[in-house]
């Protein structure tokens, strides 16, 4: 919704508060947008301002956060409103509604002084200590601060300002004890962690400073190469150090890795892998996680520019499934999820009591046993994501069809059906909503892996399905070129799900999905 009002033209910022009129001269905020915003709120923040009670100040932030929802095409009465309901929320002690109007105001104008750290310190602490001791308020007030310290501690932390996130995270666990607060432990592993990096940070400059004096000192260019890679994750910055270890082949490992994945052949690729994979094998926690993922990484590289199906792919695909099996254990006694991890749907969403319709299904040792059905598998479909299936059809029926593939785009909905002859790669009786795919040969009773990956956003769709890792289908389109509900006769009020039609006697031995950026 565009707000336009022509009569106001004529106001200048004299109805926004001092916040506000200070720093919207840091945003693209036209006249325009300042007259909207003064006619909009101007007698009402004049009216909070000369009240003592908060809690006009707060009914006023919630009333402006609704507006601002509605307003995504007037950028500058947005950030307007952004900025002044974060005093107003903290004058109200209200710190959940002023750190969202923080994250927001910040999502789209990063580093505007009003969601500075500083400022927002200076709010919250105020929200804090207006808050009786003996009130009720107290906990949950608390409780919001903690929040937004450890959101800071986490910016801080990102910035490598460990110092700042150290002493952040010390208010953080004062404020904890204060109100006997749950997050006492969990700030105490952030603090000791920050601890770690700070040391570490210090480690760092020391074997800098000694190599670059000494570019002979091997011992130290070792160490500090080492250190780089393992627990900073960053080759880039270790080949600058790692000629003065005088080891050839570390020398052209990190060489390879500081190029980055687009530069890398197969066999760079697959080498790389294996090193990031050993380096693994001697670090713990979130060092050994960083490491394991770099290995994938390099291996589905390898896979991205190795097309054969020999001894050599078979070899880094055991590798691979080795280091992803580590690396699911390792994030699991972590307690920690990755974006773009795999999510075993029928081990963790699949019921077959509420999941399984019609025919016989079982799921025994993590398999789905099936005769003829429809199985459906909750997912987020938010944006992009991958669905992958693998599966062995044990008997032959009487269709060529012997599975078919409902998957959501957005709000939306294609069919995909899986064939075992034919020539052509794309056909459908509607364009756009049903395709399918062809197998090349009839493999009945072998294992087949469908990979479904769907690139979505507001308006089209990129859809891509792999069969044992070779592209067979192509789609791209309108996202309103696709079926929706009323097409396809689903309800309503069903969460997202992969919809699998299964028409002859099948096993589903995995079925998995992962959410894309």
């Amino acid at each position: 919704m565009k707000l336009s009002l022509p009569c106001l033209l004529a106001l200048t910022l004299v109805g926004l508060s001092p916040a506000a009129a200070a720093q919207v001269t840091n945003t693209p905020v036209s006249d325009e947008d300042k007259a909207v915003f003064n006619e909009l709120y101007r007698e009402k923040l004049s009216t909070v301002n000369r009240t003592r009670s908060t809690a006009d100040d707060l009914a006023l932030a919630k009333e402006m956060m609704a507006l601002a929802k509605d307003v995504p095409d007037d950028p500058g009465v947005q950030c307007l409103i952004y900025i002044e309901v974060i005093p107003l929320a903290a004058s109200g002690s209200d710190i959940q509604t002023m750190g969202r109007a923080v994250e927001l105001l910040d999502q789209r104008w990063p580093g505007h002084e009003a969601a500075s750290i500083e400022n927002q310190l200076d709010l919250a602490s105020r929200a804090f200590r207006a808050v009786p001791r003996n009130s009720s308020q107290r906990g949950p007030v608390g409780e919001a601060y903690i929040d937004l310290l450890m959101g800071m501690v986490q910016q801080c932390s990102d910035k490598n300002n460990l110092q700042q996130a150290i002493d952040i995270g010390r208010l953080a666990n004062t404020i904890a004890r204060s109100i006997d607060s749950d997050q006492r432990e969990r700030i105490g592993l952030v603090l000791e962690q920050l601890g770690t990096e700070n040391a570490l940070a210090d480690r760092i400059q020391m074997l800098t400073l000694s190599v670059e004096k000494n570019p002979q000192n091997k011992p130290a260019a070792r160490e500090l190469v080492d250190v780089l890679l393992k627990k900073r994750n960053d080759p880039a910055a270790a080949s600058a150090y790692v000629q003065s270890t005088g080891d050839e082949e570390l020398i052209e490992l990190v060489q390879f890795a500081a190029k980055g994945l687009d530069q890398a052949s197969a066999p760079h690729a697959m080498r790389v892998g294996d090193w990031y994979r050993v380096l693994a094998e001697d670090e713990e926690g979130l060092y050994a996680e960083q490491l394991l993922s770099n290995a994938r990484a390099w291996y589905a590289r390898f896979f991205s520019e190795y097309t054969r199906q020999d001894a050599l792919a078979k070899r880094v695909e055991m590798l691979d499934l080795v280091s992803e099996i580590q690396l699911t254990k390792l994030r699991e006694s972590l307690g920690i999820h990755r974006e773009g991890d795999w999510t075993d749907l029928i081990k963790n969403q699949f019921n077959p009591e509420l999941h399984a319709k019609r025919g016989e299904v079982r799921v025994v040792e993590n398999e789905i046993q099936c005769t003829p059905c429809g199985l459906h598998f909750p997912i987020n479909a938010e944006g992009s994501y991958e669905f992958e299936v693998a599966f062995i059809v044990m008997e032959h029926g009487d269709t060529e069809e012997p599975m078919s593939f409902l998957l959501p785009v957005n709000e939306r909905f294609i069919k995909i059906r899986y064939n075992y002859t034919g020539a052509a790669v794309l056909q459908g009786d509607q364009d756009g909503m049903r395709h399918d795919v062809e197998e090349r040969g009839n493999d009945l009773g072998k294992t087949k892996r469908l990979l479904f990956r769907v690139v979505s956003d507001a308006d089209g769709a990129k859809i891509a399905v792999m069969l044992n890792g070779e592209e067979v289908m192509a789609w791209e389109g309108k996202i309103d070129g696709l079926g929706g509900r009323e097409t396809f006769e689903l309800p309503e009020e069903e969460e997202d799900l992969v919809r699998v039609s299964v028409r002859n006697p099948t096993i589903i031995k995995t079925a998995r999905h992962r959410q894309q950026k």
